[in-house]
């Protein structure tokens, strides 16, 4: 009897650790679940969280830096990443390319006649609703009077994406394209990468600009760019 009754003990016990751990499983699952940011389609991008450094020069990062410290409404850190282009209006509005955690952001500085700093808007860069379509120049396609900032140096990408860059650079003659940032990433029979790049037509006719380029690195290990978005900088700006 004392037998019969450890057995169902035995057996019980068992049965709450196998429960303990589906529960431990599902919740695993769930927190993958949350670092997946959907896009069009029924395909998921993957933000990458990675170190940045600021493509700007000392005075840029100063100017920055004041706008966001005299606008007391700003109360977010927005990293700046790059200087993607500045507007003539009645003073300069200056372009930031910024990351805050792991999503994107621009934020526009305004600097009046007298000198005086303050940030104007501050726009998510929602670049998942944009990948995968190409939107090519229109002739004479010009920046909408932004005048896109070029790169002083190109963004150093990690081995493997740089590669994939490379080579797929080699397939297009239309564009010349310099990273900017790593946006993220989708593995779909291969890996795709989303990159914020200056890009420069070798048509002179048509105007410099900012592009959101998708790179494909297929299975047979076979690199292109998916897809090349032209940016309206003005979209960001409102």
């Amino acid at each position: 009897m004392k037998r019969k009754i450890l057995l169902i003990i035995m057996i019980l016990l068992t049965c709450m650790l196998m429960v303990g751990c589906g529960k431990k499983e599902v919740k695993e699952k769930k927190e993958v679940d949350e670092n997946y940011i959907p896009a069009k389609g029924t395909t998921n991008w993957i933000n990458d969280n990675v170190d940045v450094q600021a493509d700007m020069s000392v005075e840029d990062i100063e100017m920055y830096n004041k706008a966001l410290e005299n606008t007391k409404a700003v109360k977010d850190k927005y990293e700046p990443i790059a200087l993607l282009a500045k507007k003539v209006v009645t003073g300069t509005n200056y372009m930031f390319f910024c990351k805050k955690d792991d999503k994107f952001y621009t934020v526009v500085v305004y600097k009046s006649l007298e000198g005086n700093l303050s940030v104007k808007t501050v726009s998510q860069f929602n670049y998942v609703n944009n990948v995968n379509e190409d939107i090519n120049y229109s002739e004479g396609k010009k920046a909408n009077d932004w005048e896109v900032t070029i790169p002083s140096k190109s963004v150093q990408l990690n081995e493997k994406i740089q590669t994939v860059f490379d080579n797929a650079k080699v397939n297009n003659q239309s564009v010349n394209y310099s990273p900017i940032a790593v946006l993220g990433h989708q593995i779909a029979n291969g890996t795709h990468y989303a990159l914020l790049a200056y890009g420069e037509s070798n048509d002179a006719k048509k105007d410099k600009g900012i592009y959101l380029v998708t790179l494909y690195d297929d299975l047979d290990g076979n690199q292109s760019i998916d897809s090349s978005s032209y940016v309206d900088l003005n979209e960001y700006s409102k």
